[in-house]
């Protein structure tokens, strides 16, 4: 018997939703040592106001024995015009001794003030083996985004990265041109974001009262990957490892605990 996963639920109305209680697509936790935890579920979210002060989860299920690895996170995404909602969204990978599952995706789109936010957040649960993809269909323990067939490009205007998450793209076809557009970030220094091979990520982080903007979350660019930096820029807490090109940046400040990796 094998763990299952989390299934899928979507609320749309042209008023309101509130949430005071659960919505649960959680992953089942792990049945056997054979077989890990499931993968959550999907949770659409759609309404003109969007309120409550209960749990929105999908999360992966634990792997309780020792051979058994965590589920992935699975996707909530919701759109609104506006946002009230105080409770708790949970979007974690499951909890595992050996490896655990990589963090799930929350989408956050304001329709009133065409704002869109991507928070990737593994609550410290646990990360990848390695901070480098080196084997695409047998990477466990990070978060891959999949966008529709042939996309050239997704655009946020900020991306939220914590929690020991790792971030990546799989395109398909694999290895096409891709493009990242980043107007700002959040994060807490531990999270990666991957910019693989024919892969370009453009950040245009502004400088905030003068000062120099900081990157919260690393880096990964691999050979033929591109990274655009801001003209301005703090590296501090995290670490940018390239094998591919850097451009835009003029002053870079590398703090104390930052780290800037040459391949």
């Amino acid at each position: 018997m094998f763990a299952v996963g989390g299934g899928v639920i979507k609320l749309a109305t042209s008023q309101s939703v509130t949430i005071d209680g659960l919505v649960d697509a959680n992953g089942e936790d792990a049945l056997n040592k054979s077989s890990g935890g499931g993968s959550g579920g999907s949770i659409w979210i759609l309404s003109k106001v969007f309120k409550g002060n209960g749990v929105i989860r999908a999360s992966g299920g634990s792997g309780l024995f020792f051979e058994s690895g965590g589920g992935g996170g699975g996707r909530i995404s919701i759109a609104f015009e506006n946002r009230t909602f105080s409770g708790k969204i949970n979007v974690f990978g499951g909890a595992s001794n050996k490896t655990a599952g990589g963090a799930g995706s929350l989408y956050l789109h304001n329709k009133y003030t065409d704002f869109k936010q991507l928070i990737v957040d593994n609550n410290n649960i646990g990360s990848p083996l390695t901070d480098d993809i080196t084997d695409v269909s047998n990477d466990g323990g990070r978060t891959w985004l999949t966008p529709e067939p042939n996309t050239i490009e997704m655009s946020f205007d900020e991306v939220d990265i914590r929690g020991q998450s790792q971030l990546a793209v799989l395109t398909t076809p694999p290895d096409s041109p891709f493009r990242w557009n980043i107007g700002g970030i959040r994060g807490d220094r531990s999270g990666i974001l991957h910019v693989r091979a024919n892969q370009k990520m453009h950040m245009t982080i502004s400088d905030n009262e003068g000062k120099q903007p900081q990157l919260l979350w690393g880096v990964n660019v691999y050979p033929r990957g591109d990274l655009k930096l801001p003209h301005n820029l703090v590296v501090d807490g995290i670490k940018i490892i390239t094998a591919g090109s850097l451009s835009g940046a003029q002053n870079v400040t590398v703090g104390n605990n930052g780290r800037l990796i040459l391949r």
